[in-house]
């Protein structure tokens, strides 16, 4: 048997072990992570060549690591001279910086995750969906400060400044950003829910009733501004077509129908009613790709004023969720120097103070 010791673990992945079929320790002749490329930020993939066959799948071993974050060992069926190549591949929480990144369409929540409506009122993170279905032709992937997802295509850049928990999910690829771009129903357009990208969260509702349903998106452009919003697999008329029209380039609270006549949507409008006490799963579905989300709430009060910061604190029933920290330069000593030759040179200012390094 031979064991390979991951170093620097994060998650408490601890090794991997191999036994060779002829009961004899196997030798690594050589091991390559991903593709060998000088790329090291983001390991997906380590291989690993043995001198000889080994059995198998081999054996990961790990401490304290939620379920659904496995580390899969495939022994490929491709031998020369009798070698076998180990492929490990990563299924969600990656080594990266000494934080592990993931696959960004993926869940990052334990299957114990339940958001909690208290007093009327429940706000749960967008990056917090417990599962994700129809993402073959379009999905929403989460953006962190350290993870941004390889998209086909984006055409603007990353907004987790401001974002809520420095982390949202937004609905790639983004084909169509304005209305001169060609307009694919199902594919890049879904004025039906239900039919692409559907984000899927668990609520415990203390309270039954109507519930007034706020999302708030990033908007860039006229065609990135659109999602829909329903309960239990069903898709009412009043969670379809949530609309944006203000608020662009920003984060922005917004709870509005779209309707045949006012395209910008009407208020009050968007609300799911919840029929009983307990569980029950909040879906969003795509209707424009490129659309950006951070959070929703929902509420009892149909006249509540629009938050004008990230909103309520979410509550959780039960589970738990990862944080997603600025990363932190070298800190300076918060002094400003002015620095020129004679005063019609070009002048430097320069600033030597907490997170001057991302300026």
């Amino acid at each position: 048997m031979i064991r390979i010791e991951i170093v620097g673990n994060y998650m408490g992945l601890d090794y991997l072990e191999f036994t060779s079929k002829t009961q004899v320790a196997p030798t690594i002749e050589s091991v390559v992570v991903n593709d060998g490329s000088a790329q090291r930020s983001m390991v997906r993939e380590l291989t690993v060549t043995f001198d000889e066959e080994v059995n198998g799948s081999g054996r990961c071993c790990h401490r304290m690591m939620p379920s659904r974050y496995n580390l899969w060992i495939n022994i490929l069926d491709r031998r020369t001279q009798m070698r076998s190549f180990a492929i490990a591949t990563f299924a969600a929480f990656l080594f990266s910086q000494n934080v592990f990144a993931f696959d960004t369409s993926d869940p990052i929540v334990a299957a114990d995750f339940v958001a909690e409506e208290v007093d009327g009122v429940v706000a749960v993170e967008a990056e917090h969906f417990s599962s994700q279905e129809k993402a073959g032709l379009r999905a929403f992937h989460i953006t962190t400060p350290t993870q941004h997802p390889k998209a086909d295509s984006d055409g603007d850049p990353a907004h987790w400044i401001g974002a809520s928990g420095n982390a949202y999910v937004e609905c790639f690829p983004d084909t169509r950003r304005n209305h001169g771009e060609k307009l694919i129903g199902g594919e890049n357009f879904s004025n039906v829910p239900g039919k692409l990208a559907i984000l899927n969260y668990k609520v415990h509702f203390n309270t039954p009733g109507r519930y007034y349903v706020w999302v708030r998106a990033y908007s860039t452009g006229s065609e990135d501004n659109g999602i829909h919003v329903g309960i239990d697999g069903t898709w009412p008329d009043h969670g379809q077509r949530m609309q944006w029209c203000v608020g662009k380039h920003s984060w922005w609270w917004e709870s509005k129908q779209r309707t045949e006549k006012v395209h910008c949507g009407v208020p009050h409008e968007i609300w799911i009613d919840v029929p009983t006490a307990g569980e029950h799963t909040i879906s969003f579905s795509m209707r424009e790709d490129g659309f950006e989300f951070d959070r929703f709430l929902m509420t009892t009060d149909r006249e509540m004023a629009r938050p004008m910061d990230a909103g309520p604190a979410a509550k959780l029933k039960s589970g738990s969720a990862p944080e997603f920290k600025v990363p932190a330069g070298e800190d300076g000593d918060g002094s400003v120097s002015v620095e020129a030759d004679k005063v019609w040179h070009p002048v430097t200012l320069s600033q030597k103070g907490p997170f001057a390094h991302e300026q």
